[in-house]
Parts: C-alpha cells; sequence; structure tokens
C-alpha cells in the first residue's frame, strides 16, 4: 500500500488530502486544487501538481466519471443544503423508489461517499427485485453522482480488492458481475470487510514471499434479483424495488449530472477544510437514531451526519426506525427464534444442566413431515451457533449445557414468550443427585446453605424472569439465582438464599 510506504518523488493520483491543500483530478488531465489556508481554487492546466519534493501526475485512465469544466475555476460558493436539495431532485426523476424516505437515504449516502475518510463504518444500498425493477437504473444514478463511481466494469474479483485500496472509490456493483462461482468467496470476503475501516484484505505474494494487506473499505451500492448472503445483507439498507409507477426518463442529463459532480467535490473540499471532524459529533447524531449502538447505528451514522437539515435528519431517523422494528420481526420470525422457544419449553427435559440433542430434535421435528425433518446432527449445529456448549450425555448420546443466562439474553433478543409452567413441577436437578442436599423440611435453612456452600463451584445472577421452585427454603416463584456444584448439577435460587449463598461463598473464600 503506497501511503504506508516512503513516498516516491513523483507519484501517479487521482487526487489526495494533504495538510495544505486538496486535489483531485478532473477532465483534461488536470487537477483541480483547493488551497486550506486561503480558501481558494486553481484548476491546474496539464500535467502535474507539485507539493514540496513530490510531483503528482494525473491518472492516465480512470474508471469514473470525472468533472468537466469549462472555466478555470467554478465561481459560486456551495450551500450544503443547496447541493442535497438539487441531489435529490436529480435522483427523484431518474429512478423511482418503493419508500418516500428512501430519497433522503440516497441522497445523503451519496454526500456521504464525498468524505469517507470521515466515518468508521458506512452503509452499503442494496437494490433487490425482478427484472425490469429499476435496480440498474438506481446504480446507473449512483454511479452518475457518488464519488468516484465506478459502475460494474469486468474486472476479476482479484483486481477488485487492489482497485479499491488504491482509487478508493464508491463500487456500484451488479451481483451478477461479481459473482460468479469461482468468484463468488472472493467477492463475499470483499465486501464483509469493506464497511468497517481498518480491515483488509490479505494475499500471499509468491514472488515476495510475503503477504500484501489491501484495504477494502469505501462506500458500495449492489443490485440482484435474489437477497444476499445474511452478512451482507446485515451491512446494507435494503432497498425492494418494483416496477415504475410514474414515468422516468429514458436517459439521464449529463451534464446536469456533471454539475452536481462538481458542486459535491466543492461539498468535499468545504468538509475536509475544516479541523473539526464530523465523527467527533458523535453524541448529537446518536440523539437521531432509534438504538444508539449496533448495525441499525452504523449504517444511519453516516447519513444523519451529513444532512443538512434538522427535517431531513428526523425523515431519516424515523426511516431507521422503521428498519430496526422490520429487523426485529425478522428475528423474531427466525430460525433461532424458533430454536430459543423450543429450549423454553424443554426446560422441565434438562438433567444435571444438560439436555439431550436428540430431544431438541424430537421437539423441532414435531408435527413436520418427513423430508422437513432434521437429523441431530444438524440441530446441534444450529445450537452452537446460538452459543450453547456441547457436551457428553451417556451411551453416545450428546446434548448441550443448559445456560440459563445464555437463555435469558437470547429470550429477550428474539422475542420468544416465557414457556407456561407444567402443572406439576418437575424436581430441581439439584435434588437429583446421589449426594443429596438433605430435606429443608427437616433441617433448617442455615444449614442447607453451609452445606451447599461447601460443594458450590459456581453462583450467577439470572438476567431473565424464571418461575420455579428454590432447591433451599421451597420458595416458588421468580428465581433470581443459579447455582453450579462441583459435580455438575445445579439448581435454582431465590433472591434471599441467592444472596446468603453469596455471603457464605465469600466467608469461605476468605
Amino acid at each position: 500500500m503506497a501511503e504506508d510506504s516512503e513516498e516516491p518523488k513523483e507519484f501517479y493520483s487521482a487526487g489526495r488530502n494533504l495538510e495544505k491543500y486538496i486535489f483531485e483530478q478532473i477532465e483534461g488531465n488536470r487537477y483541480l486544487v483547493y488551497q486550506k489556508e486561503t480558501v481558494s481554487l486553481l484548476a491546474l492546466k496539464p500535467i502535474s501538481w507539485q507539493d514540496g519534493d513530490i510531483t503528482y501526475f494525473p491518472q492516465k485512465a480512470v474508471l469514473w466519471p470525472l468533472v468537466s469544466l469549462k472555466e478555470d475555476y467554478p465561481k459560486e460558493d456551495v450551500k450544503r443544503e443547496d447541493v442535497f436539495k438539487e441531489v435529490r431532485k436529480y435522483v427523484y426523476e431518474n429512478v423511482e423508489l418503493p419508500h418516500e424516505s428512501l430519497y433522503d437515504v440516497a441522497s445523503s449516502w451519496v454526500m456521504a461517499s464525498y468524505i469517507p475518510e470521515m466515518f468508521e463504518c458506512v452503509p452499503y444500498l442494496c437494490f433487490i427485485g425482478p427484472k425490469d425493477s429499476g435496480k440498474t437504473r438506481a446504480l446507473e444514478v449512483l454511479w452518475q453522482l457518488s464519488y468516484r463511481a465506478i459502475l460494474s466494469p469486468s474486472f476479476s474479483t482479484s483486481s477488485l480488492f487492489r482497485m479499491i485500496d488504491r482509487f478508493r472509490p464508491t463500487l456500484c456493483l451488479d451481483e451478477s458481475e461479481i459473482y460468479g462461482n469461482e468468484q463468488k468467496s472472493e467477492a463475499i470476503a470483499v465486501l464483509n470487510a469493506g464497511y468497517r475501516k481498518g480491515q483488509f484484505v490479505v494475499r500471499f505474494n509468491t514472488e515476495k514471499d510475503d503477504c500484501d494487506y489491501f484495504r477494502v473499505f469505501g462506500f458500495k451500492a449492489l443490485a440482484s434479483t435474489n437477497i444476499f448472503v445474511p452478512t451482507i445483507e446485515s451491512r446494507s439498507i435494503i432497498i425492494n424495488m418494483r416496477k415504475n409507477v410514474r414515468e422516468v426518463p429514458l436517459f439521464w442529463d449529463k451534464e446536469k449530472a456533471n454539475q452536481l459532480r462538481l458542486k459535491l467535490l466543492l461539498y468535499r473540499f468545504d468538509i475536509l477544510r475544516e479541523t473539526h471532524s464530523i465523527s467527533e459529533d458523535v453524541a448529537w447524531v446518536l440523539n437521531y437514531l432509534p438504538i444508539r449502538h449496533g448495525r441499525i447505528a452504523e449504517l444511519f451514522f453516516p447519513l444523519i451526519a451529513v444532512s443538512p437539515s434538522e427535517e431531513i435528519r428526523k425523515n431519516l431517523s424515523e426511516y431507521a426506525k422503521e428498519v430496526y422494528c422490520k429487523r426485529l420481526e425478522e428475528e423474531k420470525a427466525s430460525r433461532e427464534a424458533e430454536f430459543v422457544e423450543i429450549l423454553l419449553n424443554l426446560k422441565d427435559q434438562v438433567k444435571n444442566g444438560k439436555l439431550a440433542t436428540q430431544i431438541v430434535t424430537e421437539k423441532f421435528n414435531e408435527g413436520k413431515p418427513e423430508k422437513q425433518q432434521w437429523k441431530p446432527e444438524s440441530i446441534g449445529r444450529w445450537l452452537k451457533r446460538l452459543g450453547f456448549n456441547s457436551c457428553y450425555i451417556s451411551k453416545g448420546y450428546r446434548g448441550i449445557f443448559y445456560d440459563l443466562n445464555l437463555l435469558g439474553y437470547l429470550t429477550n433478543r428474539y422475542g420468544s414468550k416465557e414457556p407456561q409452567q407444567p402443572q406439576q413441577p418437575q424436581p430441581t436437578p439439584l435434588h437429583e443427585r446421589s449426594n443429596k442436599v438433605e430435606d429443608v423440611e427437616e433441617v433448617e435453612v442455615s444449614r442447607s446453605l453451609q452445606d451447599l456452600a461447601s460443594k458450590t463451584g459456581k453462583l450467577e445472577r439470572l438476567t431473565t424472569n424464571i418461575q420455579d421452585k428454590c432447591v433451599v427454603c421451597g420458595f416458588e416463584g421468580r428465581m433470581d439465582w443459579q447455582v453450579t456444584l462441583h459435580d455438575g448439577s445445579w439448581g435454582l435460587l431465590c433472591g434471599e438464599c441467592g444472596v446468603k449463598l453469596s455471603k457464605r461463598l465469600g466467608e469461605v473464600e476468605g
């Protein structure tokens, strides 16, 4: 990577953000140069730009639309809100999107693409729909306006990450052109890593007998007739396209697009000359988001950060909330949610803190046609994906450790309901072990706690509402603690007994 190595004396570059200057290549093998101190513009004649002892030369060939200047330099000031309005109007006139707020999303995305160095994470835009639904047209509109936008040229996947590392472009990719059978895993690797700054694609260089590291961070828009792999969808704002209802022009206005690219380039210069970075204003941006952490916050942060007015920020905030709620509903209807519900309902089948995979399999397959039934091996892999540790049961049977804290977290995440309690509560596993705790009806609670403390391996506070029976005092209701003994057996404690046992354990350790 050229930026991490010693600078050569002569350098081919499409543009740079230097200490005193910002410059970008424009049509005619020229640079548009912005001097930060004097806030002035210079449109250089061919062929080079010199900063100190380094001479920069324009790229001989570029793959994105360049700004064309009829004069030496633009004379007008650029107001951010006016630029946004013009971009939004251009997008609206040239492509039909299924939701009014998506015009704000697309316009903010275009503006954010001009300052990728300001963000730690960037959202992808994914257009999904049948043929003739406007997917390709949407990519073409973004290609006309976005920063160094490259529209699906014919290149191998290996050249894809090299191109991103060198030019830092905005990619507008049609899935059919990057997802050939041989290239699919390579393309997915680039897209999975490319939404967050600081991630790399690593390739071994046989000639150097060393590894090459390629930056793949940047804005990307994709189009497909089918859904994307889950990892890419989670990094994207999904736009489900449909056939046009209103008429859009057959051809876009190239001159208008050129004027907008110039204004957006000046917008980039204006932002980058400021000493205060947009990414430092985290607090006020997060105030507009329905959730201040996680993937939704990452996706919408850049869009809200560049929005020039309160009205637009509120529109984006409302749409972010819709996306967030939709994803929550999708999670509740997911396969993960189904397994969480099954595990909750199989609580009475847990023995010594373990649940057999075969039992989960039988419950999962209940009522399903034979062709839709799963084998225990597949069930086990899904349970492991949810975070449960596998264990040996007996006679070759395998299972999972029934982790109540993990189950509580999963219940909150996937919206599963607590199962109804059986009419006759089953005895807890702690009472089933060979060395039973003495009957609490015959021995005082304090003696039971003392005996329990000497055999306790771990005591955990529960994070979800579990209704059961306390193994010490016999209280039936909400359990707040789980105790695991040295022999692997476990039981549940009410809040009062859990606190008492915690104090006794402190005394024992002391």
